[in-house]
């Protein structure tokens, strides 16, 4: 048996918790025995080499044709060929680029979707003639009046399984070319499961597509429901950290004040220059470097990464200022941007804040004139 997931797993929000549910979540998908990971633009929302570590890790074979670089170079392979029963099965992935709406956020510079459909006719080609295979799948991610429009006269296909759709689709689709098109429900609700049978002569016989619902009537697996039953622990007990240090930040941060923080985006309106020197520093990483060890919610050590902890209006006192406040930006070292101060005192005040963080147990290196080299503007 092939089993062949689309790529699309990970999750697109922000934080901590949503990146511990996509390294579970792949990880899970791992144990199954993934034949072909179709790859799409969503999978680089933790960055490549997460992917790639998490694929090299669970044994995940990333797959697309039509995925490149900048000088158009394929990141991955293209198909993957199996022998079974003697017969030679290729399973070729491209992915739909109009399905692929936050793909220039997403993927490093230079890496592109090209349009699926020449991708598709030279896969087809290569399997047909140089992999000698006798029957040829197509995993399309996108949509099916896509795939139905695109490839209406492509022939040497068998079998087509698009990706995007909400219901599972019983009664297949066809193609001009007479290639069935199906797909099983998205987001782990259904199980597809068609039979192949590849003729002697060449191409191959279908099965009617069995949709396996998902439901109460499969029971559990022991290991990976004591996985998730892991998984939903940790997860609580960060949220329980979480709302500890929501907590500590009121304390401290409650004194009135009349002016608040604004956030690096908009001291970057006047000082456009100065934040790009600042994106490059390790300043505007700070917060990363707790995130990885597990210690974003640890009070004693998330003060000299962020900005504004244990000030009014600082980090950690709602889901908003958290996420604008993250990292040592500007007004961690110049203050409140509502008390905009542009003259010597001002600058003094921003060396003297170094030594608020970088102190001789936190930073017995430290040395302003070196330390200054690297972040100057």
């Amino acid at each position: 048996m092939l089993v062949f997931t689309g790529g699309d797993l990970i999750s697109n929000k922000r934080g901590r918790e949503a990146e511990m549910q996509s390294r579970f979540l792949l990880e899970m998908i791992g144990a199954t025995g993934i034949d072909v990971y179709a790859v799409q633009a969503q999978d680089y929302f933790l960055g490549r080499d997460v992917l790639e570590d998490l694929a090299r890790k669970h044994d995940l074979p990333l797959t697309c044709a039509n995925l490149v670089d900048a000088q158009n170079k394929p990141v991955y392979p293209g198909y993957r060929v199996f022998e079974l029963d003697g017969k030679r099965l290729g399973v070729l992935v491209v992915t739909d680029p109009r399905m692929q709406h936050n793909a220039d956020m997403l993927l490093e510079a230079g890496l592109h979707f090209t349009e699926p459909e020449p991708a598709v006719a030279e896969g087809v080609r290569r399997l047909r003639e140089e992999e000698r295979c006798d029957a040829v799948v197509l995993l399309y991610g996108g949509r099916r009046d896509q795939a139905l429009d695109g490839l209406r006269t492509q022939a040497g296909i068998d079998l087509i399984l698009y990706g995007n759709a909400s219901v599972s689709q019983r009664v297949p689709a066809e193609t001009e070319a007479g290639v069935s098109i199906y797909t099983a429900a998205a987001r782990g609700k259904d199980f597809g499961e068609i039979a192949l049978t590849m003729k002697d002569g060449g191409g191959a016989e279908l099965s009617p597509i069995k949709i396996h619902e998902l439901n109460k009537e499969y029971p559990d697996d022991p290991a990976v429901r004591a996985r998730l039953d892991a998984f939903n622990a940790e997860a609580a007990d960060r949220r329980k950290r979480e709302k500890l240090i929501e907590q500590l930040a009121r304390d401290t941060s409650d004194t009135p004040t009349t002016d608040t923080y604004i956030g690096t985006e908009l001291c970057a309106r006047c000082h456009v220059a100065d934040l790009h020197i600042f994106e490059k520093t390790a300043h505007a990483h700070a917060m990363d470097t707790l995130e990885r060890l597990v210690q974003d919610n640890n009070p004693d050590c998330v003060g000299c990464h962020v900005t504004g902890w244990g000030r009014p209006g600082g980090y950690g006192l709602n889901a908003h200022n958290k996420e604008m406040l993250k990292h040592v930006q500007c007004e961690a070292c110049h203050g409140y941007g509502t008390a905009h101060d542009r003259g010597p005192v001002a600058a003094m005040r921003a060396r003297e804040s170094c030594l608020v963080c970088h102190t001789e147990e936190n930073s017995p290196e430290f040395d302003f004139v070196a330390y200054w080299a690297r972040i100057e503007h």
